[in-house]
């Protein structure tokens, strides 16, 4: 199969398969996907059409957390089928492009500062992109809550048992990581809690304290710190186990950076996070 058929063939089951899913606003629900696939597949018909006219192409310009959260933000309130149809005539653009033209000639960014690519690896990241989004749609489906928090739990009480383990020779060594994890949690909490009240934010709240917090805490003891390690296990295992996860979104630290997720999502990375700790220690 062709590139361009490939491309049209996963949109195709893509639509059909969002047809079946509620029209409801969530935080990262069919609607909100749809509207965010929407997006970014117009985004390459877009440029790849400005060059071909010679003119300058015009790259979306921010953060991909940023630019995702506007185009969710925006869908609110508009039907589903609306978005089906956006989608599909850009898709519909896409494919013209890939057909008429050499896609291996027409070279442009995702977004302003990112890597130029030619229209064809650019179709082959969407029909990847496309995938892992219905792949993430059909696990919400099927998701076990409880099971989620339970593994969750038991990354956490792995970490608190090995933190408190350490003899106490090391205990400076290991308590400004100590720190930031409880400072992590404190604010993962704070922040379910205000999402409880106000559901769907989608603001900036990387929690500006957060370094003000691991600098206080590191000044505790070290009996103090490991007490509200442990005291900060529960209040997160509970919100992922009893919470709408898609009505709740979490600035979580990835690497050295942090990113605006679901709370299940939230969830696996928290856990992932914890667990490269465990391993770095074995």
């Amino acid at each position: 199969m062709i590139l361009a058929d490939r491309l049209a063939r996963t949109v195709e089951d893509f639509c059909e398969r969002v047809q079946q899913q509620p029209d409801s606003d969530k935080a990262w629900g069919p609607k909100e996907v749809l509207a965010h696939l929407g997006y970014w597949q117009a985004n390459y018909p877009n440029q790849a059409e400005a060059l071909l006219a010679g003119r300058n192409p015009t790259p979306p310009n921010g953060a991909f957390d940023a630019l995702n959260s506007q185009t969710v933000r925006a869908s609110y309130g508009v039907p589903m089928q609306t978005l089906i149809e956006r989608f599909q005539a850009a898709n519909g653009r896409f494919v013209t492009l890939l057909t008429e033209h050499d896609p291996h000639q027409i070279m442009f960014s995702l977004k302003a500062g990112s890597e130029k690519k030619s229209l064809a690896d650019h179709a082959h990241a969407e029909i990847g992109h496309t995938q892992s989004h219905l792949t993430g749609l059909q696990k919400q489906q099927t998701r076990q809550p409880h099971a989620e928090a339970e593994n969750l739990r038991k990354s956490l009480l792995q970490f608190s048992e090995a933190i408190n383990g350490l003899p106490p020779a090391e205990h400076d060594a290991h308590k400004g990581q100590l720190a930031e994890t409880i400072a992590l949690h404190i604010a993962y909490v704070a922040q379910i809690n205000h999402r409880k009240k106000r559901p769907l934010a989608v603001h900036n709240e990387k929690a500006p304290y957060l370094q003000s917090l691991i600098a206080e805490l590191q000044l505790q003891p070290w009996d103090k710190l490991t007490e509200q390690l442990r005291a900060s296990i529960e209040p997160l295992c509970s919100a992922v186990a009893t919470l709408d996860p898609q009505m709740i979104l979490l600035w979580v630290k990835i690497g050295s950076a942090f990113h605006l997720v679901t709370l299940d999502d939230a969830a696996r990375r928290i856990a992932a996070r914890i667990d490269k700790i465990i391993a770095s220690r074995t």
